[in-house]
């Protein structure tokens, strides 16, 4: 639960300052589109985590992650009324498939690059 708490607080933050710089922005479609920046940053943001629950597969963390963003990204994505219902599910998908890869290589490329507990053995002596 102690890692949880980083994010929590980042991704209240981002809402927090998009939402009052919105609430600023004298123009209308502006407003809201940095509202909903704001606020898809901010999910994103506290989602993070999920990738941190080791005790579960792989498969099910992106399960999860996915069906977070599914509940929460992908209706502001059509409030924000950037894209038709189409559009939003392909720029949806392209973004989460993306998102995923990108994440899934740096985990690896990260785990490739730690020491084994043998080695950190041999390196303390």
């Amino acid at each position: 639960m102690r890692r949880v708490r980083p994010f929590a607080i980042s991704g209240l933050i981002t809402a927090v300052v998009m939402a009052a710089l919105s609430f600023v922005i004298e123009d209308a479609d502006q407003s809201k589109s940095t509202l909903v920046v704001g606020l898809i940053a901010a999910v994103t943001i506290t989602a993070i985590p999920i990738y941190g629950i080791n005790s579960w597969s792989l498969a099910k963390r992106s399960l999860v992650h996915f069906l977070v963003m599914l509940a929460t990204t992908f209706p502001l994505l059509l409030y924000s009324g950037w894209f038709t219902l189409p559009v939003a599910i392909g720029v949806f998908v392209l973004f989460g498939i993306l998102g995923w890869t990108i994440g899934y290589v740096v985990y690896r490329v990260q785990e490739r690059n730690q020491p084994t507990v043998t080695q950190r053995r041999m390196s303390q002596g």
